[in-house]
């Protein structure tokens, strides 16, 4: 009787673990199943690997395909990727366009606000750029410049 109920014993462990085993495959099979992205990518992953290489002329034919992912995206009612605005608008600043850059940054910023303190950034040094249109506000205004007291004066400039 006693080996009758080990039989049984495993014969039940086994089944459980055939099911479980069954249930895992079933699971890592759904698991791999494809789906849809997120974002639109397009063209953007080799255009900022373009973006580092020395070479110049490349930037308005970069420029030039990003903003067609962008109208393939809006075509598709897709979202563009995180930093995708951004780099579109470092194409603009590179190919002379700082309105349309700042427009960029200004969309990055807008679309993902965990970006804001780099966007921040490249807007306030944008705004220093001696090709910077009025439009660009500064993001805080400049601290009173005055020059440091010198030895022997007092902060008004009296002799002490």
């Amino acid at each position: 009787m006693e080996a009758r109920e080990v039989s049984a014993r495993h014969l039940r462990m086994a089944t459980r673990s055939g099911r479980m085993a069954g249930l895992l495959i079933v699971a890592g099979l759904a698991g791999c199943a494809t789906h849809e992205p997120i974002y639109h990518w397009g063209n953007y992953q080799p255009a900022v690997w373009a973006y580092f290489k020395p070479n110049d002329s490349a930037a308005q034919a970069q420029q030039a395909e990003m903003e067609k992912t962008v109208h393939e995206a809006q075509s598709k009612g897709k979202p563009l990727p995180p930093g995708f605005q951004a780099h579109l608008g470092l194409l603009y600043l590179k190919n002379g366009e700082p309105q349309k850059a700042q427009l960029a940054f200004e969309t990055e910023e807008t679309q993902f606000p965990e970006s804001k303190a780099y966007m921040g950034f490249l807007l306030k040094n944008f705004a220093a750029q001696p090709h910077a249109p009025a439009v660009a506000p500064p993001l805080a205004a400049p601290p009173e410049a005055t020059p440091p007291p010198q030895a022997g004066l007092s902060p008004s400039g009296v002799a002490q």
